[in-house]
C-alpha cells in the first residue's frame, strides 16, 4: 500500500490528523509515520564562510598542533578573536571549533603535539619476530 502525502506544514498536519482524515482516508496506521520530523537537508553541509573556515584550520594549525599542547579552549579564543579582528559578525560557535578538533586523526595530533616517533610507536605494527607466536597444541 503506498503511504500517504506527508504535509509540508506542521499545523496542516496537525489539523488532518485530529480531523480524523488519515482514519477516513483509510490509513490510520500512517498517522505515527506522519508525526516523524523530516531529515535535515543541510546536515553535514558546511554552512560558514571560507573566511572563517580558513581562520578556524589556520587556529587549530597554529595553536593546537604544537608540542606546548594547549587546550581547545585556547583555540576557541584565539578564532574568536581573528573573528572579531576581521570584523565578523557571526562567530562560529565553541562547539563546532571543538568538533572540528575532534575530527583530526588521532596520530596526526599525537604527530604534531608530541614527535613522530611516539605516533609511530603507537599507530605501527611492530616489527620483528616474536618467539612462540606459531606454537600450535597438539
Amino acid at each position: 500500500m503506498k503511504s500517504p502525502p506527508r504535509a509540508r506544514s506542521p499545523t496542516l498536519l496537525r489539523i488532518l490528523l485530529h480531523s480524523g482524515f488519515w482514519t477516513k482516508c483509510g490509513a490510520p496506521h500512517f498517522a505515527p509515520l506522519l508525526l516523524r520530523p523530516l531529515g535535515r537537508s543541510d546536515r553535514g553541509k558546511n554552512r560558514l564562510s571560507n573566511k572563517v573556515n580558513a581562520i578556524i584550520e589556520n587556529a587549530i594549525k597554529k595553536i593546537y598542533l604544537k608540542a606546548e599542547q594547549p587546550d581547545v579552549a585556547v583555540v576557541v579564543e584565539e578564532v574568536w578573536l581573528q573573528c572579531f579582528k576581521n570584523k565578523i559578525k557571526n562567530k562560529p560557535h565553541a562547539d563546532t571549533i571543538r568538533q572540528r578538533v575532534a575530527a583530526l586523526p588521532d596520530r596526526l595530533k599525537l604527530e604534531k603535539r608530541k614527535n613522530r616517533k611516539a605516533a609511530a610507536e603507537r599507530y605501527e605494527p611492530i616489527k620483528g619476530h616474536f618467539p612462540g607466536a606459531d606454537y600450535r597444541p597438539k
